[in-house]
């Protein structure tokens, strides 16, 4: 039985007997405390109104599902069909901006054990803004605010993970600028992906995830001489710093032949080789290219890990998924589409 305001208000069955409002209130509160049973308490003391942790998490995956389903779609067709979608401006009439395109993933305990037991599956999370939106703040990306940016999330493969961060550079203005970049920690489906959505990209390995694996490798090169290690670490990081590439592999080649290193020990060898155009910093430098991929990964703190990664918590991949394409919204400053979804009874998918 519905009562005569009902109607006015919105309230029927499929949204649970909730007002628009009230079911984006929950949907926020779901996404962005650190449990629904946080989300809850919250609630209950802001608003003196009680409901169960687990009609929070109804609520707000039902919401995330919708707003995902609506992203994929979207995703989809201009993936399809990118003519329809990309601008078509000459080059002459290009933006002198620079468009940065990151990528990373990171794993998240799941309820799904794959054929080894492992529960932990990898989210994937994309980055894209302008250097026009930049704030600087110093010479490191770290130490800077980016006043416009867009998420994106997929929780499996890359396949679907493509389409929606070329959706993403499409809205940021990929066609329009005049460079590109894509900066990446090495993984190869970080660089297959950049060959085929964005090809005319220039592409650049996280300088900190390089000298971390040249660390690495030195530490297992000479485990017991610490001094030794440092001056080697040095002298390769600053050959390849000042485009000295064929320098630091020699010196790498000379002082790794004959050793054995554990099997879990970096290839810096063929990880240098299959990066060669990536470490070109001194010329990234000299053009004033962010060279670091620091905010994807602080991207990964904000919109994964404070949500989905609390000591204790496994997901479903569908539940997932859904909270993480709303973090993305909220993060991206974007929620308005989360808004649309609520008041505008958008179809949710099962």
């Amino acid at each position: 039985m519905f009562a005569d305001m009902d109607v006015d208000l919105g309230i029927n069955q499929t949204n649970h007997r909730m007002t628009n409002g009230f079911r984006e209130m929950i949907t926020y509160l779901g996404q962005a405390s650190a449990s629904f049973e946080d989300a809850r308490d919250i609630l209950k003391k802001l608003k003196g109104i009680d409901i169960s942790a687990s009609q929070m998490q109804i609520v707000t995956e039902e919401i995330g599902a919708g707003v995902f389903a609506a992203d994929m779609e979207e995703a989809a067709a201009i993936f399809r069909s990118p003519e329809r979608y990309m601008p078509h401006s000459l080059e002459k009439d290009k933006a002198e901006d620079i468009l940065y395109i990151l990528m990373d993933g990171s794993s998240v305990n799941t309820r799904v054990q794959d054929v080894g037991g492992n529960t932990w599956k990898e989210m994937k999370l994309g980055m894209v803004f302008r250097s026009k939106d930049v704030i600087t703040r110093g010479t490191k990306i770290e130490s800077c605010t980016i006043t416009q940016k867009e998420y994106v999330t997929y929780f499996g493969e890359v396949g679907k993970f493509k389409e929606l961060l070329f959706a993403a550079a499409l809205r940021a203005g990929y066609g329009s600028v005049k460079n590109v970049v894509v900066i990446g920690d090495g993984a190869h489906w970080i660089w297959n992906l950049c060959e085929e959505c964005f090809p005319d990209a220039t592409q650049i390995l996280d300088y900190y995830h390089m000298v971390k694996n040249v660390y690495d490798y030195v530490g297992a090169l000479f485990p017991n001489d610490d001094k030794k290690k440092i001056r080697w670490a040095n002298s390769v990081i600053w050959y390849i710093e000042t485009d000295q590439y064929d320098k630091a592999m020699k010196m790498i080649k000379k002082d790794s032949l004959g050793s054995v290193l554990p099997e879990t020990t970096v290839n810096l060898e063929g990880y240098l080789t299959n990066n060669k155009d990536r470490v070109r910093y001194l010329d990234f430098k000299g053009r004033c290219l962010y060279i670091g991929s620091g905010m994807i990964e602080g991207g990964n703190k904000v919109v994964i890990q404070k949500r989905m990664k609390q000591c204790g918590m496994r997901w479903s991949v569908q539940g997932g998924q859904f909270v993480a394409a709303l973090r993305a919204k909220s993060q991206s400053q974007k929620w308005d589409v989360v808004e649309d979804q609520c008041y505008h009874n958008l179809k949710l998918v099962s």
